[in-house]
């Protein structure tokens, strides 16, 4: 796959020209069931507004007339919006494919962030420190640090297994050998960075960083798919 420069573009920024279209109409107090067929396509208009369909010239040439504003802004306005919406869908793809799933275990990173913590985390601020060196370790090599992906759980993305594991008085009993600290001791700077900047966060304020508007997880979890993973390029927005 060719190699591409994440940007990281907000989806809910790039605004389809209909949205923009439905406030013109509102502001000039034109109503749609006013037009006439032989004015303009009030099926297309509708699609348009609808954000299904596209501005195309002639409808372009249409939408002059009936608002007045110049044709070639909506067209300028539909050709920004379908490459920023192309590049953003490119993104999304070139992320799926190159990030992979990593290569440490996350049981085992928890552990690790543990006993460099002296053992001060709480579950809830354990997953929340999991989620931040995952995400921050994406956003800056564009590949997963652990071999399992965050999912939309109530209190905000949760690593499965490590939840399970402390939930099960597994963890605490966990020995990491001289090849895990190794392989764990090479992430020293990300989790140090980690810590510095959200050790300060209660697990509650941890928690509602992660439940804000526009957020990986919120994505899923208001959108009703509690338990599924959050996508990889939403988590990368997360830290841009």
């Amino acid at each position: 796959m060719e190699t591409i420069k994440l940007t990281g573009l907000f989806p809910e920024f790039i605004i389809h020209p209909g949205e923009t279209l439905q406030e013109t109409l509102e502001d000039r107090n034109i109503l749609i069931e006013n037009l006439s067929y032989d004015k303009i396509d009030i099926d297309y208009l509708k699609a348009v507004l609808d954000c299904k369909e596209n501005i195309t010239e002639d409808f372009a040439n249409d939408l002059e007339d009936i608002t007045g504003v110049d044709s070639g802004f909506w067209l300028r306005y539909q050709d920004s919006y379908t490459e920023k919406y192309n590049r953003y869908l490119k993104e999304v793809e070139y992320l799926k494919e190159t990030a992979g799933l990593g290569e440490v275990d996350s049981k085992l990173f928890a552990k690790y962030l543990t006993e460099k913590l002296k053992n001060k985390l709480n579950s809830t601020k354990l997953q929340k420190f999991l989620y931040m060196c995952y995400g921050l370790f994406l956003k800056e090599n564009e590949k997963c640090l652990l071999k399992e992906r965050p999912k939309a759980w109530d209190f905000g993305p949760v690593f499965p297994s490590v939840h399970s594991c402390e939930k099960k008085g597994k963890l605490e009993n966990i020995i990491l050998s001289e090849k895990d600290l190794k392989l764990l001791s090479k992430y020293d700077d990300l989790i140090d960075r980690v810590v510095k900047e959200y050790d300060h966060f209660t697990a509650t304020e941890l928690s509602n960083l992660t439940h804000e508007d526009g957020t990986a997880w919120s994505k899923k979890y208001s959108n009703g798919k509690k338990y599924e993973e959050l996508d990889i390029y939403d988590i990368f927005l997360d830290f841009i």
